[in-house]
């Protein structure tokens, strides 16, 4: 019986064909709710709470979704919201005389499930790990890379299934889905190398991609694209990116620029925050875009001399452009487009 079926026989008035989605994705609601709540009580009572608001409120389900991505949603918040309840309660006295007052940071052990300290014999592993997030800046302690995850649509990707890894590649939490060890080699060598950068945007759009084919590049041909003049790395195509070494070469042909283009591959924007990568990567994708259009004119290019390609570079800096200035991290826009997401799948935030 698939999902569609089940869902109307319970709608017809067969509760217990609720059971077959229970059995169908009880183990993964698991999984992901105990990356939420560490204790294992707890867990198994909100994903109790989970499978009934999705059994009380499944005439709300309209299939504009998969079942799974739906009850995903149901069981994040449902996670979050006890842990809210948690943080709000008052500190439980310590009975435990294993730990004495210079422990108090120790990381308590996970309950079972996917985990970063998961089989490990005691507290050296989990020291380890906070060792090498507390020696990074306060603002990347825990390093998110953003990746594509295994065996999940785009419209399935939440921030609660990202899976969160530290600078050297080792999960921290999300462990149930695979990383992607190209964005890895990609993503973590900026990061280790820019401590200004908290965020790096790496895309494969048809129109970066062209461009990134092209032997002269992004063209300084309109004034979005003008943010980046004289600042765009270019970095030559090696293959797929999944060795080591050529973290270094990706380093080093970024330098101090805020975006490059991948030759062959795509493109790739950084930010002090994710709202300022982002407008970047709009901004480079949209210039990318308009050449591409006015390559297809097959008309003569009307490029701007040198002398006002930098003065328009400056203007942008200066906040000319009125979006925010090159000392802004925050882009005037974001909470409109934050707003826009809410208007279209306010479930987006799980």
């Amino acid at each position: 019986m698939d999902d569609a079926e089940a869902i109307r026989r319970v709608r017809a008035g067969d509760p217990d064909a609720f059971g077959v989605l229970v059995d169908r994705y009880g183990a993964r609601i698991e999984r992901l709710v105990r990356g939420f709540i560490r204790n294992e009580e707890d867990a198994r009572d909100a994903v109790q709470d989970s499978f009934l608001k999705a059994f009380s409120r499944l005439d709300r389900f309209d299939g504009r979704s998969s079942f799974y991505t739906w009850l995903y949603r149901i069981a994040a918040n449902t996670s979050m919201d006890h842990n809210k309840k948690v943080r709000r309660r008052p500190p439980a006295l310590r009975l435990d005389p294993s730990r004495d007052e210079d422990d108090r940071g120790a990381v308590d052990p996970p309950a079972p499930g996917p985990s970063p300290v998961q089989g490990a014999s005691g507290r050296e592993i989990r020291g380890r790990i906070d060792e090498a997030l507390d020696a990074l800046p306060d603002a990347y302690r825990e390093v998110l890379v953003l990746r594509e995850i295994e065996g999940l649509s785009y419209d399935e990707i939440t921030p609660s299934n990202l899976v969160k890894i530290d600078l050297d590649g080792n999960v921290v939490d999300g462990g149930e889905h695979e990383v992607n060890k190209a964005g890895y080699i990609i993503h973590s060598c900026v990061h280790r190398a820019r401590p200004d950068v908290a965020c790096v945007i790496h895309t494969h759009s048809r129109a970066g991609v062209a461009v990134s084919c092209l032997t002269e590049g992004l063209m300084p041909l309109n004034q979005e694209g003008l943010q980046f003049y004289g600042r765009i790395g270019y970095h030559d195509y090696e293959g797929i990116a999944v060795y080591a070494a050529e973290q270094a070469r990706l380093v080093a042909n970024l330098g101090r620029n805020d975006v490059m283009i991948l030759r062959n591959h795509g493109l790739i924007a950084t930010g002090r925050t994710i709202s300022e990568a982002f407008r970047r990567i709009y901004y480079l994708e949209f210039a990318c875009r308009l050449q591409l259009d006015v390559m297809a004119s097959g008309r003569k290019f009307a490029p701007p001399p040198p002398e006002v390609c930098a003065h328009t570079l400056a203007q942008w800096d200066d906040g000319a452009a009125a979006i925010g200035t090159g000392n802004d991290e925050h882009t005037r826009e974001w909470p409109a487009l934050l707003r826009m997401l809410d208007r279209k799948d306010p479930n987006w935030r799980a």
